[in-house]
C-alpha cells in the first residue's frame, strides 16, 4: 500500500502517542524526588521505574538507584570486567554515566526533555543486556 493512497496524518499519530503516553505514566514525590514510572518494559516486564530531582541551581538528575544492575543480577546476567565496560560505552552514547555502586545516573543543566530520552534511551539498553550471550 502506498503512502499516497492513505490519508494519514504522522502529527496526530504522535499527538495521540503523546496522550497515550502521559496517561500511561506516574509521578510520585519522595522526599526529595520524583519517582517516574513509565509504560516501556524492562527486562523483567515490569514498567520503567527511576527517580527524578531538580535541585536549587535547576539542573536535573536521574537515577535508577542500583535497580537495573539488581535486576540484571536477578535474572542471573553476571556482570564482568569486560560485560561492565561494554554497559558503560553503550550508556555513554546517552551522556550516562554507570557508578561504583552500581547506579545509572545522568545529570543536566538544560535541556530536561532531551535529558530524560537519553535517559531512557539508556535505561532500556541496559535492559537489552538479559538477551546478550556474552
Amino acid at each position: 500500500m502506498s503512502a499516497s493512497s492513505v490519508e494519514f496524518n504522522i502529527f496526530a499519530l504522535l499527538d495521540d502517542y503523546t496522550s497515550w503516553l502521559r496517561k500511561s505514566s506516574t509521578v510520585e514525590w519522595i522526599g526529595e524526588w520524583n519517582k517516574v514510572t513509565l509504560p516501556f518494559l524492562d527486562c523483567s516486564g515490569d514498567d520503567l521505574v527511576f527517580y527524578v530531582r531538580i535541585d536549587r541551581s535547576n539542573s536535573v538528575a536521574f537515577t535508577d538507584d542500583g535497580y537495573t544492575f539488581a535486576t540484571l543480577g536477578h535474572k542471573g546476567i553476571n556482570i564482568t570486567e569486560k560485560r561492565l565496560e561494554r554497559m558503560r560505552c553503550l550508556v555513554r552514547r546517552y551522556g550516562v554515566n554507570i557508578t561504583a555502586n552500581s547506579e545509572v545516573t545522568l545529570d543536566a543543566e538544560d535541556s530536561y526533555a532531551n535529558a530524560l530520552n537519553c535517559y531512557v534511551q539508556a535505561l532500556l539498553s541496559l535492559n537489552s543486556m538479559n538477551l546478550d550471550v556474552m
